[in-house]
Parts: C-alpha cells; sequence; structure tokens
C-alpha cells in the first residue's frame, strides 16, 4: 500500500484527499472549530475510513468487512469525489464523450438517500464548473487551456422519482451514479427516463457496492429481485453477478474498438508517409506494436463494503470444512503407503499425491469467507481474456478492528464511532416476550426464559457438530430448505392483525415496569407488513401513543469521524421528531438509517431476524421460494446487526430491546403447532450462536415464562431429508 492503514495521526489528506474536502469535512464534522476559515487541527478518519482509503487511492480494489457506524459509506463517497474531481482531461485522440466515473451500488432506498445527503454536504459552495473537462491547445501552439465542466450526480431509487444535483443546475451525463439494483438494471438496459444509459458506462472507473453481504443473503430487498436465471440450463444466479459481469464486458470491448481505433490513425499515418520515406513493412510492424503496448488497459476498479460477519459463522464452517477433508485426508494416508514400482509409476503417484494435497487446501479452504470467494469470482478475468490478467488490479480485503460481536462488549470508546466516552460496558437490556391465544382467544402475554435452559460452550459446540452432521455436512442447504418451507406458505408469516394487538399491551407493561424511561419506540416488522394498515388500526385502539412511519419522517443523517485525541465523533442517522412519536419501518429500511432518537427498539418476529423473511415483500409468490436456492450465503441472522445499531445511538438513556416471538393458538391446528415450533427452533439457534443471552441484560416483563428449549430441529431435518 502507497499510504498506512494504521497511522492513527494522520487526516484525510494523509490518504490523498484533496484539502477542499478535507475542509468541507472539518466545517460540518469538528466539533469546537474555531472561527475563520483554518481550524487548528483537521478531522481524522476512523479505522475502518482508514483502511478503505488507504486500499483504494493506492489503486487496489477492495473488500471491507466493518463496524456499524464507522463511516464506511462516507469514505466511498469521499473517494468517489475526489477521483472526478482529480481525473485526468480528455487531449487530442483520446475520446470525446461525456461518461460516469463511479458507480455506487446500495440497497435501498434509503441508503440511496444517505449518500445523497454525504454528496450535498461535501460540495456545499463548490465552483459551478469544476470537474476537468479537457485540454485544448491555445492558438499559435505556445500551450494549453483545461476547460471544466459541472459536477452532476444522478439518484435511482426503486420506489421513487429518480433525483439529479448540478453544480450549475444543469442537467448532464452524470459523474457520479448512486442507484439500487433496479436503477443499475434499467441503465445497463437503457431503459427508464434516467440521464445514464449503457453507453455512458464505457469509462466507467470505480464501482462501488455497499452493504454488498445483504445481495447474498436474500432473493429479494423490497421490490428488487437479487437472483435471476441465466444460461442455457436457467441456472438461478445473483443479478449483481450478472450486472456487474455486463459492465466488465462493456468495458473491456470499448478498450479494444478504442485500440483498433488508434491502430487505424496510426495506419493512415503510415501510409501517408511510406512513399515519402521509402518505408517497409516492418517498419508498419513495428509503430503498430509500439502503440499496442502504450495503450494499456485500466480495469475498473472495485469497492465492495459489507458488516463484519458473526464470529459463529467462522466456527461453524471451519466444522464443516474440518467434516468435509477427513475423507480426503484418510485418502492422502492410505495412498503413501503405497509403494511405487518404476519410474513411470512413480511420476504418476507423485502427481496424485499432489492433486490429493491442493485438494485438501481447497476443502480446508472453502467458503471460509463466502464475501471474498464470491468477489474474487466475480472480478477476474476468465481464461479467453488471459492476456489481460497481467493487468488486474489486486484486490485486497480488510477487516475492522471491531467486529460486530465485540462491538457489543468492548470498553474501548476509541474503536467505536458512537460509544460513550466512557470506561463502564454499556449492555443492552433484552426482552424476549412471546405471545398466545388463549381459550377465549385472547391474546396472552408471556416471557420466553432464554436463561434457564442457555447450554455452555462446550454443549453449545456439541450442538454445533450435530447441525453439521444432520445436515449432511452442508448447513446452507438445509437453511434454504427451512427458507423454502418458510417462504412456501399459503398466508403470511406473520399475521398482521398480531402485531397491531401485541404492540398496546407491550408498550403499556414496559411503560409499567420503567416510568422513568420516556423514549418512544422503534418497531421494525418484516417487508410484507403494511404499515400504513397497522398505524391506522393502532390510531384507534392505543390511546395516548402516537405513531408514524419513515415517509412521515425526515431523516438527517451523521457521519463517523476521528476526533483530535483519536475519540472518534458521534455517528448517527437522526431520526427527526422521533422523541414524540413510536416509529414503524420495514426491515430493508432499517438498512442505511441509525436509531437515534430511540433507545427502546422492538423486533417483530422471527422473520425480522432473518434476512430471507424480512426483506420480501411478498413471501407468498412460489417464485420466491424458488429463487432461494440462488442464494449465495442464506444461513444468516439480523439480530447482533440491530443490537449494534441500538448501542450506536448517541443517547445515554437506557437501552432496551423487545425480541417478540409470536406463537400458536391452543386452538390451531397441528399442522400449525409444528410450523411454530420449527421457527421457535430456528430463534433458539439464534439465541445460541450469538451467545445473546452473554452479550444483554435478560430481563422479564410478565409474571409468567416460558423456557426456551435449545437445540437443532431434528424432525424438520428428517422430513426434508426424506
Amino acid at each position: 500500500l502507497k499510504y498506512d492503514p494504521t497511522d492513527l495521526e494522520g487526516d484525510f489528506t494523509s490518504y490523498n484527499v484533496l484539502p477542499f474536502l478535507q475542509h468541507r469535512l472539518n466545517q460540518h464534522l469538528l466539533t469546537n472549530m474555531p472561527t475563520g476559515r483554518t481550524p487548528s487541527h483537521n478531522l481524522r478518519p476512523t479505522d475502518d475510513q482508514r483502511k478503505l482509503l488507504a486500499i483504494l487511492q493506492s489503486q487496489h480494489s477492495a473488500i471491507l468487512n466493518g463496524g456499524v457506524s464507522t463511516g464506511k459509506s462516507l469514505a466511498s463517497a469521499i473517494y468517489a469525489l475526489n477521483l472526478t474531481f482529480s481525473r485526468v482531461p480528455k487531449y487530442g485522440i483520446i475520446r470525446k464523450r461525456s461518461s460516469v466515473d463511479s458507480i455506487i451500488l446500495v440497497p435501498t432506498d434509503e441508503m440511496v438517500a444517505k449518500y445523497q445527503m454525504y454528496f450535498e454536504m461535501l460540495t456545499t459552495d463548490i465552483p459551478a464548473l469544476c470537474c476537468p473537462d479537457e485540454l485544448k491547445l491555445q492558438k499559435g501552439g505556445t500551450g494549453y487551456t483545461l476547460t471544466r465542466r459541472p459536477l452532476v450526480i444522478e439518484y435511482l431509487f426503486s420506489e421513487k422519482p429518480t433525483e439529479t444535483y448540478s453544480t450549475d443546475l444543469q442537467s448532464s451525463v452524470p459523474q457520479i451514479l448512486v442507484t439500487t439494483l433496479s436503477g443499475l438494471e434499467k441503465v445497463v438496459r437503457s431503459e427508464g427516463p434516467q440521464q445514464t444509459k449503457q453507453k455512458h458506462l464505457l469509462d466507467l472507473q470505480l464501482l462501488a457496492v455497499d452493504d454488498m453481504s445483504l445481495f447474498l443473503k436474500s432473493t429479494h430487498i423490497g421490490q428488487d429481485c437479487l437472483i435471476q436465471k441465466s444460461g442455457k440450463k436457467s441456472k438461478y444466479v445473483n443479478s449483481v453477478q450478472s450486472l456487474i459481469k455486463e459492465i466488465q464486458n462493456l468495458h473491456l470491448s470499448e478498450y479494444y474498438k478504442d485500440l483498433d481505433r488508434r491502430l487505424d490513425i496510426t495506419k493512415k499515418k503510415f501510409e501517408e508517409e511510406k512513399g515519402l520515406n521509402n518505408l517497409g513493412p516492418s517498419e508498419l510492424e513495428k509503430r503498430l506494436t509500439k502503440h499496442r503496448r502504450k495503450f494499456l488497459y485500466k480495469p475498473i476498479q472495485y469497492c465492495f463494503i459489507s458488516k463484519s460477519e458473526e464470529s459463529y459463522k467462522h466456527l461453524l464452517q471451519t466444522k464443516l470444512n474440518l467434516d468435509n477433508t477427513r475423507s480426503i485426508n484418510m485418502a492422502i494416508q492410505k495412498h503413501n503407503q503405497v509403494q511405487p514400482q518404476g519410474f513411470d509409476t512413480t511420476k504418476i503417484h507423485d502427481l496424485y499425491t499432489k492433486f490429493l494435497i491442493e485438494k485438501s487446501d481447497q476443502l480446508t479452504q472453502r467458503d471460509e469467507d463466502p464475501l471474498t470467494r464470491f468477489v474474487e469470482k466475480l472480478i477476474r478475468f476468465n481464461d479467453t481474456q488471459r492476456v489481460l490478467k497481467e493487468r488486474e488490479r489486486k484486490l485486497i480485503s480488510a477487516s475492522s478492528s471491531i467486529s460486530l460481536d465485540s462491538q457489543l462488549s468492548t470498553t474501548d470508546s476509541s474503536n467505536f464511532s458512537s460509544k460513550p466516552s466512557s470506561n463502564e460496558v454499556l449492555m443492552i437490556n433484552a426482552y424476549f416476550p412471546i405471545g398466545l391465544t388463549g381459550e377465549k382467544l385472547e391474546l396472552v402475554l408471556k416471557d420466553l426464559n432464554v436463561s434457564e435452559n442457555f447450554p455452555s460452550d462446550s454443549e453449545i459446540v456439541n450442538l454445533m457438530n450435530h447441525h453439521v452432521e444432520l445436515s449432511r455436512h452442508n448447513v446452507k442447504n438445509l437453511e434454504k430448505s427451512f427458507l423454502k418451507f418458510k417462504t412456501d406458505l399459503e398466508k403470511d408469516m406473520v399475521d398482521r392483525s398480531s402485531i397491531r394487538k401485541y404492540i398496546p399491551p407491550l408498550i403499556k407493561k414496559f411503560k409499567e415496569l420503567n416510568p422513568t424511561n420516556d423514549s418512544k419506540f422503534l418497531v421494525v416488522v418484516p417487508n410484507y407488513v403494511n404499515i400504513r394498515k397497522i398505524i391506522k388500526k393502532l390510531s384507534g385502539t392505543c390511546k395516548g401513543e402516537k405513531f408514524r412511519a419513515l415517509s412521515d419522517t425526515k431523516v438527517n443523517q451523521g457521519i463517523a469521524t476521528q476526533g483530535e485525541t483519536d475519540q472518534t465523533e458521534t455517528s448517527h442517522t437522526e431520526i427527526a421528531a422521533g422523541s414524540s412519536q413510536h416509529l414503524i419501518l420495514n426491515a430493508s429500511q432499517s438498512i442505511g438509517i441509525d436509531f437515534s432518537g430511540y433507545s427502546n427498539v422492538i423486533i417483530f418476529g422471527l422473520d425480522s431476524l432473518i434476512p430471507q423473511l424480512a426483506f420480501v415483500s411478498k413471501p407468498s409468490l412460489s417464485s420466491s421460494a424458488n429463487k432461494v436456492s440462488g442464494i449465495v450465503d442464506p444461513f444468516d441472522d439480523l439480530s447482533v446487526y440491530y443490537l449494534a445499531k441500538l448501542l450506536a445511538t448517541p443517547t445515554k438513556q437506557e437501552k432496551n430491546i423487545l425480541f417478540v416471538f409470536d406463537s400458536y393458538s391452543k386452538r390451531s391446528s397441528k399442522q400449525d403447532k409444528i410450523k411454530s415450533e420449527q421457527s421457535l427452533k430456528r430463534f433458539s439457534e439464534i439465541i445460541m450462536y450469538n451467545q445473546l443471552v452473554k452479550k444483554v441484560n435478560t430481563k422479564s416483563l410478565f409474571e409468567e415464562d416460558i423456557p426456551l428449549v435449545y437445540g437443532i430441529d431434528d424432525s424438520f431435518v428428517s422430513s426434508v431429508q426424506s
């Protein structure tokens, strides 16, 4: 790397960020800035920002598995602007077309709005003509004049009209495109009313994907489909993979066209000079070879940002790999006992030994990091493009110094942007209410006792081994079977009416036990739940309480940065007016906004915890169940993610989270009870593998409780395998 990602004293300019952008960061984010234009010190980047900028400014591609609210998105926005403001101007035979410099792909509309706020902040008071455009030869040939063009940024939403920002208020081809998946599909297909079309991607320099891991964990995010069929065999492939490959091929094809144009110009000049200077064919070949070597292909730079994975996933994958390699290691052991006879036999024996060892290494490392493995296959040139392999950018993977797990237990506030500067560990209070329907169809609320039967560390390891064996060493496929079963139900997984029945008594009981806690609730529900209908019903049944949807709320976004004493500043996306009304939002809306203004959170049902169930808007569609087969990384949950977002809120008030489980009625059919028990088993896996009992203060709301039974659902596995 050209820049040191461990330099704690360096500011943004230490990573080749333009002083103009450093000044904007100082102006908007530096606390206690002195009067006048020159501050006493510059704002410093966070740990994740240092790593990302060090890799990108060294001209490599990056994968960053970072923490929550550590300024990763801001760093990618800064780099995209830096790239546009410092790009090489067009000159001579270099093509004179307008092109997009950077694409930033995000999963949700809320994240598009987040980047919109970042760019507006970074471009405050910028000159109208600020971007290098073209070098023009002055009259007389004594020098060159640099012409400039306005900065244009286009924002493509999935469920909102396209918006454009321009420094001179005129619409033209944007240098930066921030888009959701459906927006990028329209651009690549040259469909839709947006300014950007496929022809504007030919000179693309940067393609960044924020929250990349979410694109690998579900078939849909809201209305955007993440899985599509491809090829003669109609195999399911990831939509991000298809689009990036298509853009990569367009980029490469245009390079060859430009090369042909340059060589044609060289040929024409040679033909003009051939008769005058008596030049032979060898001279033409020499000139063509020279121009071919000078005009090198510059690959697209990639940036993939993701949240760090929970530690149990790495442990589970390691166990899977150990089991997968056991048979191959036995084969190696037996093969080594064979004594070859003769030269030819020895050669074959050695080759087979080498093959077995390589196979063992591959199995050991397989899927250890699904994101890195996916990205490596995605951006690498194929065998037909081997002549360009030497031009490939290095792909560097970096992880946050603090994982999501450790964010819930660390006492070092200098490494986590939003924790209060205190040596005390501020653990979140967690409640686990479960609802049942009584004999008279009334709602009966009890506590799910998650502590009584919580297994020891050794028991968790044994259960994990049992999980691996039951799945026949393929936990991913077993999870896909569970997701298909849940997604293919005839009705929605969570009864919409039950949500509005649960909320009033839960809030009432919580206030009785916590009379000094005056913070309102933020309620997360699956994407298929119609929030407007719930709010309408609650307005008539929940007296004294007011509810709103996210679309009713003005969103202001804060940014993670690092201050003078290496203490990171408060990082959050403030939800304005949150203190006066409860907020209900869909699971995908929680991606890209933080929970600031709320110290109490309700996560409703198992379906809000598993990405495939949380993000799909219409779970009853059979196509959703079929496409589950195409999910790259299905075994995951959002519990620690929600906890980390709540912990990141700057409020000093005690923080509380309610994981609400909707159980079956006493009058439910046997089949409904089985389905509910299967969901409860999966819920126990989430609590057990994440060790939530050790990361939160478990508390009770009600006098009665139901002990949670931990373990793997053997009956469900048997039904799947039969």
